[in-house]
Formats: C-alpha cells, structure tokens, sequence
C-alpha cells in the first residue's frame, strides 16, 4: 500500500478515537451550563414523558400554592411566580435525549386561582441548539 494511504487511514482513526472522549466532555460542559454549574437539577437521567407523569401524580389539583412551590424546589427545578396571572413557570433542563447540539428540557405552567389552589398543568417540550 502506499505510504499516503496508510498515513490517512492512521491520521483518520486517531481522530476517531479521539472524538469519543471529547463529545462526552462537551456533553458534561453543556449540562452543567444548563444547570447553573448544579444549582438546578440535571434531569438527563429521566425522560420528559416520565418527569411530566410523575409531575402530575404528586401534584394533583387543588394542591396550594405552597405545596407546589416546596415540590418544585426539592426536585431542583427552576421556577418563578407570575402573581399578575396567578401561575408558577417551571423549567427542568436537559431531560433524557440531550446531547451536545440538541438540548432537550421541559416546562411547566402551574395555574391557580384566587384561592392559590392549583387549576391546571400544561407541559410542553423546548428544543434549543448550541
């Protein structure tokens, strides 16, 4: 064979074998910049379908206000209170399925009524590139 083949079939397996590591440390970097450096939980471990189940069974309606902040808190989910529409945002970032250039999280919508007793949950999937 000639020299020029077997250098580039040399240089190409190298940097094969280098791409494997070096995704695998991006993907790192990248959820720990989704998770403010671990303040937020990293929820690569779970899938949206799963987190928006288990959501919805330990937070039924008519749960307060209260309740839910102290769920959403002990998950590690980023949420903040809107009081002029009386509902909670939540956000749990890179959900089972996240890679380097695709991060995948799921939001959540909380609405209360006057009382601060929970109405309804509305999920939807977010989709952000790098």
């Amino acid at each position: 064979m000639n020299r020029w083949v077997l250098w580039a079939i040399g240089t190409f397996s190298f940097l094969a074998l280098c791409i494997g590591p070096a995704s695998l440390l991006l993907e790192r970097s990248a959820r720990r910049a989704a998770t403010d450096n671990g303040a937020i939980r990293d929820f690569h471990d779970v899938t949206a379908e799963k987190l928006d189940r288990d959501v919805r069974r330990n937070l039924p309606l008519g749960s307060t206000r209260a309740f839910v902040e102290e769920f959403l808190a002990k998950e590690g989910m980023r949420f903040r209170f809107d009081a002029s529409s009386q509902t909670i945002l939540a956000n749990a970032p890179y959900v089972k399925g996240s890679g380097f250039l695709l991060r995948e999280s799921l939001g959540f919508t909380f609405q209360f009524d006057d009382a601060s007793t929970l109405k309804s949950i509305d999920s939807k999937v977010h989709l952000t590139g790098l």
